[in-house]
């Protein structure tokens, strides 16, 4: 990667970075566990002892929120 390439690229981590902190942390959880870690939604509610119902529902709106939050600072998708 180029400089230019770079320095957007640490943008982007920052911004997304910044935007998960806003979410609660059951929510960031999940969102954590399953993009960073490559879990299921089956495996986070085996680890966590959570329904996988109630993993649906945390992921569902963490990524909601997560959108949100990244549009506020203009993340492009």
């Amino acid at each position: 990667m180029d400089v230019p390439e770079q320095a957007h690229s640490n943008l982007r981590a920052r911004q997304v970075q910044s935007a998960l902190a806003t979410l609660p942390r059951e929510q960031r959880q999940v969102i954590e566990l399953a993009y960073f870690h490559g879990m299921t939604r089956h495996e986070i509610a085996e680890a966590t002892g959570e329904a996988l119902g109630t993993i649906h529902t945390r992921a569902r709106l963490g990524l909601l929120k997560l959108r949100k939050e990244l549009k506020k600072v203009g993340f492009e998708f």
